[in-house]
């Protein structure tokens, strides 16, 4: 994430938010929220049910703020918080959001997945033939 915000700046971006793979529900509404937010605050974070984050927002690269956090676990949202608050950045989150990491994530988000399963006949045969197994 730090090489992708530092080429973001490099490419001259003056705010910019990383949004994870596997987290369909984040609006436009949402990401727009984050960038606001970035009047008032250092950083901006989406905080997933799992313990990470859905999203994360600056407005200037922080490589510091990557350092020491134990990636894939359930307190990279909290190691992120505390890392922030040592390096004297204040810190916005935004709602909470369930990202899409297990089968157990998938199937709890099914009903919500359907309109964007229903766009795509390749992905809905491929979470059909997962949530088989």
């Amino acid at each position: 994430m730090s090489a992708a915000l530092h080429e973001a700046f490099r490419r001259g971006a003056r705010r910019v938010a990383i949004v994870g793979t596997d987290a369909p529900f984040v609006s436009r509404e949402t990401v727009l929220e984050a960038f606001r937010s970035l009047d008032d605050h250092d950083l901006v974070l989406g905080p997933a049910h799992d313990g990470g984050y859905y999203l994360l927002a600056v407005d200037r690269p922080r490589p510091a703020l990557f350092q020491g956090i134990a990636w894939s676990t359930p307190s990279v949202l909290a190691a992120t918080v505390e890392r922030a608050g040592t390096l004297g950045l204040t810190v916005r989150l935004l709602d909470p959001l369930r990202d899409i990491d297990t089968l157990d994530d998938l199937r709890a988000e099914r009903t919500r997945l359907e309109p964007v399963l229903a766009r795509s006949p390749a992905l809905a045969a491929a979470v059909a033939q997962a949530l088989e197994k």
